[in-house]
């Protein structure tokens, strides 16, 4: 299955192990996603990703993770667009 993603705006959002994503940035400036400390990296190639001003990145779900709640950090967003924790949930 195929996502595409607001790196921003969704904060939560569903996933199965092997799913391609593509990142949309909709901010004038770069934006980096990044390892949450309290989570393990759900993405596949390893991070951290930087999706470019007005543009989109893509890779996908990492194969074999068990069914959990994934926290990734991302940064640079608008202040009135909380940064992190950002959150897949793979089943």
């Amino acid at each position: 299955m195929h996502h595409d993603t607001r790196v921003c705006e969704d904060k939560r959002w569903r996933a199965h192990c092997s799913d391609d994503v593509t990142w949309h940035n909709s901010q004038a400036h770069p934006v980096t996603i990044s390892k949450d400390p309290s989570s393990p990296w759900p993405f596949a190639p390893p991070g951290p990703y930087v999706v470019p001003a007005h543009g989109t990145l893509n890779c996908n779900i990492l194969l074999g993770l068990p069914p959990n709640d994934y926290n990734y950090s991302v940064n640079d967003c608008p202040i009135e667009i909380k940064n992190t924790p950002k959150t897949v949930i793979i089943s």
